[in-house]
């Protein structure tokens, strides 16, 4: 096996594996997140494996079908082999929860990563320092607390883990988001987050399987790319109309919730309310536009009525300067769905 490929599974071991110590499924803590904060999406892996959605009787065994197969690909996979299984990773037993912390830019190696669960931290570091022997991971101190530098080949740049507690790793192509992160979660440091991004995480709550927040700073270099075109015409079509929306807002959340049926909520923060209104009112257009079209689809294809169904929960409304988006699948027109997909062998 070349080195290349080993390093690379042994960054994916380390950035899957610190999941399985105990530790509470909670809203990720804000005061550990950089002062450039400028988008976060979390998935609360623990949330969704528990949603009742998945344990109703018409909706389980496709559940467990899926999981079947994630599992069988796990156990043929080399890397789960080599790495996770010696480790003793489950991922739908000891995955908590992943959250992704970017900042403005393009610069990849800015964010962070926080992945919470159960680990067992001793096996993870008696094969992190086997691999460190054949040169494939680092070790360095920031005081008390030991961090793994896997060097990527081909390059300059290294990624970065350490494990701040027994049920978190902290994960960043660059040490100071790492040294940072643990000085803010100790205290000696202090994030001065901005008010737009602060407002759109105090609607993150645990009982979410899936959030995504981002402020306009996050879309600022799509924005002037769009108004610094050659011509200087806005882009065409539907990006145009993004792109405005953007320009008008101070940022977007987007959250799904499986609980007993799924709901999904879309939220812009506008900056004036004249500006909710305006967006409110083009996305009230756009939508009624999609309904009718889908209409006219589903007339020749019956069996595909629940996506109509679906569709029509769809509503958006403004409050203040906020433009909200919200829509539910039933736990009965999911199961419409699922039982017109043939599945292989769901009944052996």
């Amino acid at each position: 096996m070349s080195h290349v490929v080993r390093r690379y599974r042994l960054a994916l071991m380390l950035c899957v594996g610190l999941l399985f110590s105990p530790s509470p499924v909670h809203a990720i803590d804000l005061k550990i997140l950089p002062s450039s904060s400028a988008s976060l999406f979390t998935l609360n892996v623990r949330q969704i494996l528990s949603a009742p959605l998945f344990q109703a009787d018409a909706v389980k065994p496709y559940f467990e079908l899926a999981k079947s197969a994630a599992e069988g690909f796990l156990e043929s996979n080399d890397t789960a082999k080599a790495y996770l299984t010696p480790t003793g990773f489950d991922v739908f037993r000891d995955l908590h929860r992943v959250t992704m912390i970017s900042t403005p830019g393009k610069d990849p190696t800015k964010n962070l990563v926080v992945v919470e669960g159960r680990f067992d931290t001793a096996k993870i570091d008696a094969l992190a320092r086997q691999s460190a022997n054949e040169g494939l991971v680092k070790f360095d101190r920031l005081g008390t607390y030991l961090i793994y530098q896997l060097p990527v080949p081909n390059t300059e740049e290294s990624l970065y883990a350490c494990f701040p507690d027994e049920g978190t790793l902290y994960i960043s192509g660059k040490r100071d988001m790492i040294a940072d992160a643990i000085a803010r979660a100790n205290g000696t440091m202090h994030s001065q987050l901005s008010k737009e991004f602060k407002a759109l995480f105090d609607n993150i709550t645990p009982k979410q399987s899936l959030v995504y927040i981002a402020t306009q700073e996050m879309f600022r270099a799509d924005i002037e790319a769009a108004e610094n075109t050659v011509d200087g015409a806005p882009p065409a079509g539907m990006k145009g109309t993004v792109i405005e929306w953007l320009k008008k807002g101070e940022g977007a959340l987007i959250s799904v919730t499986i609980n007993t049926d799924i709901t999904l909520q879309v939220g812009i923060g506008a900056k004036t309310v004249g500006n909710a209104k305006e967006i409110t009112s083009q996305i009230q257009t756009g939508l009624t536009l999609g309904k009718t079209l889908l209409n006219v689809q589903l007339q020749n294809n019956e069996k595909f009525a629940p996506v109509g169904e679906i569709v029509k929960t769809l509503i958006v409304h403004s409050e203040d300067r906020n433009v909200m988006i919200e829509g539910t699948a039933s736990a009965e027109h999911i199961v419409e769905l699922l039982n017109i997909i043939p599945l292989p062998n769901l009944n052996p």
